[in-house]
């Protein structure tokens, strides 16, 4: 969701047809945030959404591992149709019992303990903390369900810690699944407190959903250095084609007419090489003197072993270090990437002349 290796190129009728789609009420919030600059509200609209999609694993990973260690202990407390038990159904509020009618409406006629817990929603067990069923369920239970809840809090406090973070993993999944703005929430505590939940009942597997949680990569990046396009990316060229080093000249030149690119991009020994039609003129011209050149006969190595490497740089960066780049070499291109490092694919090449005139 919300994530491309291609460069999307915000244009004034695009932002009004964004606008007109998302509905100027729903992106009142982040016009609001950005000082009413459309291209930004965007930007950050499309942020809060790899937000989301960052934090629907550990969501999900909670909500599976809670309503597993609850199911357990209510299936030891009446057994495997708990749900059906007058003394569950005793405690229960109508809220819950409500909710239990919907999941089984959900799963008939092959309804089963295993696919009604899967059907009801993550704001049924939180309910399972409550009223009767704390001395009923969890006065005897608790630690063998959650062997890892912290030893110096006594019964009362370790059921206070539990509705407390529970309280808030449902409030942000609710947020997430309703497609709610969460950019200003504290959303690194939320995550560790997620985190510390899913702890209580397994270290292990606290520490595996930790590991492959992508939202503190997501946090670091930010809407402007995701999706915003810097000055020296607006303005370099992504017109050009990438080519073999070894083909012959004669078809070089063929692929720059039919493709119509203004450059030729190469890679030789890990090193990026480009050319422009201009530049292989040049060559030709300084082989004049040795008479007629067979461009069948010639490679595009020998073209490009007379320039120079151009400097990498990514796509993120100010003009600043662009033009540091640019002082170190006689080139007159950047080839811009997505992160400034040799080997990934080349998204822009960037004309200095170009860069000084803006």
């Amino acid at each position: 969701m919300a994530e491309s290796q291609d460069i999307y190129v915000y244009s004034a009728e695009g932002l009004a047809s964004l606008k007109d789609s998302f509905s100027e009420r729903r992106l009142k919030t982040y016009l609001h945030h950005v000082g009413h600059v459309q291209e930004d509200a965007i930007f950050l609209q499309l942020w809060n959404s790899r937000l989301s999609k960052a934090l629907r694993f550990p969501l999900e990973t909670t909500e599976i591992v809670i309503r597993n260690k609850v199911h357990n202990a209510l299936t030891d407390r009446w057994g495997v149709g708990w749900s059906t038990k007058s003394g569950f159904l005793a405690h229960a509020a109508p809220k819950t019992k409500q909710k239990i009618n919907e999941a089984n409406s959900k799963i008939l006629p092959n309804n089963s303990p295993d696919r009604l817990v899967a059907a009801l929603s993550f704001g049924f067990w939180p309910a399972m903390f409550n009223g009767g069923f704390v001395a009923e369920v969890w006065q005897t239970r608790l630690d063998q369900s959650f062997p890892n809840l912290p030893q110096t809090l006594d019964f009362d406090g370790k059921i206070a810690l539990i509705r407390h973070l529970l309280a808030t993993a449902h409030f942000l999944r609710n947020r997430v699944s309703h497609l709610e703005p969460i950019f200003k929430r504290n959303l690194s505590q939320e995550h560790a407190d997620l985190v510390k939940l899913v702890s209580f009942a397994c270290k292990s597997t606290a520490h595996w959903m930790k590991h492959h949680s992508t939202l503190a990569s997501v946090l670091r990046d930010g809407p402007s250095s995701v999706v915003r396009e810097t000055i020296p990316f607006r303005t370099a060229t992504k017109d050009f084609t990438e080519c073999p080093h070894d083909m012959a000249l004669s078809d070089a030149l063929k692929l720059l007419n039919s493709t119509g690119a203004e450059f030729l991009v190469a890679q030789i020994g890990g090193n990026i090489r480009i050319l422009s039609g201009n530049e292989i003129g040049r060559w030709l011209a300084t082989k004049a003197a040795d008479g007629i050149v067979d461009l069948t006969e010639v490679s595009l190595d020998q073209v490009l072993a007379a320039t120079a490497a151009p400097p990498i740089v990514s796509r993120k960066e100010s003009i600043s270090v662009y033009l540091s780049e640019l002082s170190k070499t006689k080139n007159r291109y950047v080839v811009i990437n997505e992160d400034g490092k040799p080997g990934q694919k080349p998204l822009a090449i960037l004309d200095s002349l170009a860069l000084m005139t803006r």
